[in-house]
């Protein structure tokens, strides 16, 4: 369980930021892993494995269902996160009832189970960033009419929004 008081976390930023600017070294790891970032294996894997299956995808398919078996593949993919991500908040609730700890909060369940909701998804929803750009790589090369497009760019958004609700 997460929760969260900005004036602290505000001033906690504020003094970090100072240290680094006073030291030589940790400007210099601090722009390193600036720089890094990107390099980090799950994101890597998550766009290498959306191009390889793509493309797996699409050379498996029968002729003439390509396009369903990638649209297929979306929803799959978009399941599959939206899955992992529930295991995710499930496994960080806090049960008050029988937690102690959570039982001397000066606030109740229903509290930190509202902050926790709001952190999942707002983390989750940065998934979506992603869901575009994985749909219109697999779909736009069949799609002649963008309305088309940009229909299926609509209903994968729409599709997110209701599972985000759901769970």
């Amino acid at each position: 369980m997460t929760l969260r008081l900005p004036a602290f976390e505000k001033a906690l930023r504020r003094r970090v930021r100072a240290e680094v600017r006073k030291s030589r070294v940790l400007r210099r790891q601090a722009r390193r892993a600036r720089r890094r970032w990107w390099l980090n294996p799950a994101w890597l894997a998550f766009g290498y494995g959306a191009f390889l299956i793509g493309a797996l995808v699409t050379k498996i398919a029968p002729a003439g269902h390509e396009f369903a078996a990638r649209m297929a593949v979306v929803c799959l993919w978009f399941l599959g996160t939206l899955a992992t991500n529930s295991a995710a908040l499930a496994a960080t609730l806090g049960d008050g009832a029988r937690n102690w700890c959570l039982q001397l909060l000066p606030f109740g369940d229903t509290e930190v189970f509202r902050i926790q909701w709001r952190q999942h998804v707002r983390s989750s929803s940065w998934w979506l960033l992603f869901y575009a750009p994985f749909a219109v790589s697999l779909v736009a090369p069949r799609i002649t009419d963008w309305r088309l497009l940009l229909a299926g760019v609509g209903f994968l958004l729409l599709q997110a929004l209701c599972a985000r609700a759901i769970v």
